[in-house]
């Protein structure tokens, strides 16, 4: 058969389609209805080639001239919603879309006429770009049907979230029909019906190209669905994540409420999975952990200080934005999460028990954060968003520490750089005995006043969102060992294997630069395992300080009077209850900003404390009579040793004798 020979081939098509007729006359055919079937439907096709074969090249022109859809161009947008409404009438009107959407390629005929003829090599790239065009058309005419589904599942989850009774592994047979909830599982079939009514026909569509990108329906609704989740998931946790007030219970209400709610979203996701003919957990957790990445990307850029536009991030469109004005900060859920954290634990009003792991109010002695309240936490944002928080509570610590260094550098001026200079000389030997040790550093405490007021709080606040940052990496590492215990061995041997390899080999630069790409990688996992130890991060590199040791020195002396031991929980408090800096946060802080510079600056420090301990015993508790003095400058030199041991216990470093002999450690103690 040739198409050029219409008349051979019209009359060849009905000998064919008559001997099919006397074929069907055979008793074994006759009696077979599926054979039947199949030649009935051969004849209709050959009948369908005889109307085609007899369509003459004129009469195509013809309809090419009267179909043309190049004047449409500028008025589609315009039967975006007429379209729309007709799907959402009857869902398989989208199976005749199929043909417009066909048509729409002429559109591209204008515009691509004079670039054929020029022989243009930007032929490719402007078909390209009106093919996208074209494209982005048939995906928000099409995204009716998602947006229908969703309207639907929003039902589904209530009734799985609410309605639906957990069934127990046994079920008494009295108590059968109560379980059986034959009305729920009623409108549950007739949403899921609804459902199926409204993806048939995309899912019955076949691939067909537009200009010259091919459209898959089976993606393009993938994709419809992927951008009504998205937006499903940030008004469910944009809506609960709102707190007005600082409140435990509120806090874990909320949770609460939201963790159910986001759990019967994913139920609700996984019943209909095989309806849609999609991996619904898997587009789940592909499109939340990618919303909590847009979102810590943007509270990060906030914390900056050269900042980027949201259209200067370049995330993908379909992904909803807050709205950012002025020096707004916090202005996610997750921003919102991160602070509600903060006030949670303010330092003015609560204090922390470590071997608790627990914060505590100062006035009604009720805990305000536990790790149970962070396991809540986990439940609702996941990993990828408790890991985001720690990311932004990071940036918190990196501001705190740029402004305690500033504000170092500021103060220093001559009067004090003299001070210090002269603390330098005078105590350079530091295994020697200074006499007169208090009256040295008087001077400096003075002039150091205004500095040591203005720092105290950075630390403070540094201390406190570290000791946050640690619940969060030990609630991550728990998950992870008891939830992937085989990924957490693994990289528990991948990262001793990488320590040993930096710590024992000789590397080459090519070396280092790849291995620099692993490290990063690997860490990036790390995290996401608890992996991780906030106190002893670098988080950045400052250049050094004159006289630093001796610095902290000094704010160690002006601030140690203000706390005191508890016996009972073995730990340092504030003397007095109306002090607004926690002992344990500012110590925690001050740690944490050495770990930032040289670790001889550690050293020296512990060194200038041990030295000015053994001084003061050498020299002024032999002398002094008065008993009043002597037990204020015994309680001084106490606290000055239990500093001592608070910083080398966080920092990991092991007592020695040189910095303070353990027998007057041992005498210090029995005296208290």
């Amino acid at each position: 058969l040739a198409y050029t020979d219409s008349t051979y081939a019209g009359r060849k098509i009905q000998q064919l389609i008559k001997a099919l007729e006397d074929v069907e006359q055979y008793h074994l055919i006759e009696n077979n209805i599926q054979v039947k079937q199949y030649l009935h439907d051969i004849r209709q096709n050959m009948r369908q080639m005889i109307r085609v074969v007899n369509v003459k090249v004129q009469f195509l022109q013809l309809i090419a001239q009267i179909s043309d859809f190049a004047y449409s161009w500028q008025v589609l947008k315009d039967y975006l919603n007429l379209m729309q409404e007709q799907i959402k009438l009857s869902p398989a009107n989208a199976l005749l879309l199929r043909a417009t959407f066909m048509k729409l390629s002429s559109i591209m005929n204008s515009p691509m006429v004079r670039i054929i003829q020029a022989n243009s090599p930007d032929l490719l790239s402007v078909s390209k770009y009106y093919s996208g065009e074209l494209m982005r058309f048939v995906k928000e005419v099409l995204q009716i049907i998602p947006k229908s589904v969703f309207e639907t599942l929003e039902d589904i989850i209530v009734l799985l979230a609410t309605k639906f009774k957990k069934i127990p592994q046994k079920i008494p047979r009295a108590e059968l029909k109560d379980y059986a909830q034959f009305e729920e599982r009623t409108l549950m079939a007739n949403h899921v019906h609804q459902i199926c009514v409204y993806t048939q026909s995309i899912l019955a569509m076949e691939t067909y190209l537009v200009g010259v990108i091919e459209v898959n329906p089976k993606e393009i609704l993938e994709d419809g669905i992927r951008r009504e989740l998205i937006k499903l998931i940030y008004r469910f946790l944009d809506k609960a994540l709102v707190f007005p007030t600082a409140d435990t219970n509120e806090y874990v209400q909320k949770l609460n409420s939201l963790s159910d709610c986001l759990e019967g979203f994913k139920k609700a996701l996984e019943y209909i999975q095989d309806f849609l003919n999609i991996y619904g957990l898997k587009i789940w957790q592909e499109e939340f952990d990618k919303l909590i990445n847009v979102y810590i990307d943007i509270e990060a850029n906030l914390l900056l200080k050269t900042r980027m536009t949201i259209e200067e991030l370049e995330y993908e469109d379909y992904i909803p934005m807050p709205k950012i004005t002025g020096e707004t900060r916090f202005v996610t859920f997750l921003g919102r999460l991160v602070r509600v954290l903060i006030d949670l634990t303010d330092p003015k009003r609560v204090t922390y028990v470590d071997y608790c792991l627990t914060f505590y109010d100062l006035t009604t002695n009720k805990e305000t954060l536990s790790m149970r309240h962070i396991s809540l936490l986990r439940k609702c944002v996941g990993v990828a968003g408790l890991s985001g928080i720690d990311k932004l509570l990071s940036f918190l610590v990196i501001g705190h520490l740029r402004i305690i260094t500033k504000t170092i550098r500021q103060s220093c001026d001559a009067p004090m750089l003299q001070a210090l200079a002269e603390i330098a000389e005078k105590t350079k030997s530091l295994n020697n005995f200074v006499e007169a040790i208090d009256k040295l550093y008087a001077k400096a405490r003075s002039l150091m006043k205004t500095l040591v007021a203005n720092i105290v709080p950075s630390f403070v606040q540094i201390g406190q969102i570290i000791i946050l940052r640690q619940m969060i990496s030990l609630e991550l590492n728990n998950a992870g060992r008891i939830n992937s215990s085989l990924l957490y061995d693994e990289l528990s041997n991948l990262n001793r294997s990488i320590l040993l390899d930096v710590y024992q080999q000789k590397h080459t630069p090519e070396k280092e630069e790849a291995e620099n790409h692993m490290i990063y990688e690997v860490s990036r996992i790390m995290t996401y395992m608890g992996f991780s130890e906030p106190l002893k991060k670098i988080y950045f590199t400052p250049d050094p300080i004159d006289h630093l040791p001796i610095i902290l020195f000094v704010f160690i002396l002006n601030t140690a009077g203000s706390v005191m031991l508890d016996d009972r929980l073995k730990m340092l408090v504030r003397k007095n209850k109306k002090d607004e800096n926690e002992p344990s946060f500012m110590f925690l802080g001050l740690t944490c900003f050495l770990n930032q510079f040289h670790e001889s600056n550690l050293k020296l420090l512990f060194a200038l404390i041990g030295q000015y301990i053994r001084s003061l015993i050498n020299y002024n508790l032999l002398t002094i009579k008065d008993n009043k003095v002597l037990n204020d400058l015994l309680g001084d030199v106490f606290m000055l040793s239990i500093v001592l041991d608070e910083m080398m216990r966080l920092r990991d470093v092991k007592r020695r004798d040189d910095y303070v002999p353990i027998d007057i450690v041992t005498h210090l103690n029995s005296l208290k």
